[in-house]
């Protein structure tokens, strides 16, 4: 990846990709353990979560749900702050 930085790797790793381990007697183990690791490798961070497409509708789920989160506290924030303006202008206004 360092030599080659404009190589899109999971191109290869697509829907449409056939995974035949039998095609390859002597590999056929230590293939399907890799292949068993990969699979149940879930992302921690997330930037491993921003480049792991394997599942498309989990990878949508997470990053929409992130951003109506994300949404969620920035204009609770706000409400909360012109709240507290409008009750601090209208108590002074009293006085």
């Amino acid at each position: 990846m360092e030599k080659y930085h404009d190589v899109d790797l999971e191109l290869a790793m697509g829907d449409y990709a056939v995974f035949d381990l039998s095609r390859y007697p002597y590999w056929h183990e230590k293939l399907s353990v890799i292949q068993q690791t990969f699979d149940k490798k879930t992302p921690r961070r997330p930037l491993e979560w921003w480049f792991n497409r394997r599942d498309r509708v989990q990878w949508a789920t997470f990053w929409t749900a992130f951003i109506v989160f994300i949404l969620t506290l920035v204009f609770g924030l706000t409400s909360s702050v012109t709240g507290i303006m409008q009750v601090l202008i209208a108590y002074h206004s009293n006085n």
